[in-house]
């Protein structure tokens, strides 16, 4: 009888220790490495959010960098550019800050 109660004990802490780690992440911060989506504006040229460098490789192509992100509990950094307040949006999934004199929206799916 006392095997079989520490059986289950240990089958239950098993259980408490896995479920924790299946648990998803809850919080968004940290340090982040942002990739820029390009979308495609005509037929022969796209547009990106204007948040990552751009590095022209000759006269008709260019590059996009990645960039670091990082995220405090009411701040965001991005890049060597200042950290600013930031306004979480529970709705949409997404962050609202001021960036380069203009208002710039990140979705967290």
């Amino acid at each position: 009888m006392k095997n079989k109660n520490i059986l289950s004990f240990v089958i239950f802490t098993l259980f408490l220790f896995l479920t924790n780690l299946a648990v998803a992440q809850s919080e968004i911060y940290g340090t982040w490495a942002g990739h820029c989506a390009m979308e495609k504006s005509s037929i022969s040229s796209i547009c990106t959010c204007g948040i990552c460098p751009m590095v022209r490789v000759d006269s008709s192509s260019v590059n996009f960098l990645n960039i670091d992100i990082i995220l405090t509990d009411k701040t965001i950094k991005i890049g060597n550019n200042d950290s600013v307040n930031y306004k979480w949006d529970n709705n949409l999934f997404s962050i609202t800050f001021p960036y380069k004199k203009a208002t710039k929206h990140l979705k967290f799916w």
